[in-house]
């Protein structure tokens, strides 16, 4: 469970990309933003 504003971990359904991999590769930090849509 994350919070408001937080990065989430990778969601099973999202492989990952190969820009993504090579970022791991070199150290680089990987995030993701869910966002849900609330109607008004």
């Amino acid at each position: 469970c994350v919070g408001v504003g937080m990065a989430a971990p990778r969601p099973a359904w999202r492989s990952a990309t190969r820009f993504e991999q090579r970022g791991l590769r070199q150290g680089h930090g990987v995030w993701d933003f869910l966002y849900r849509h609330q109607a008004d």
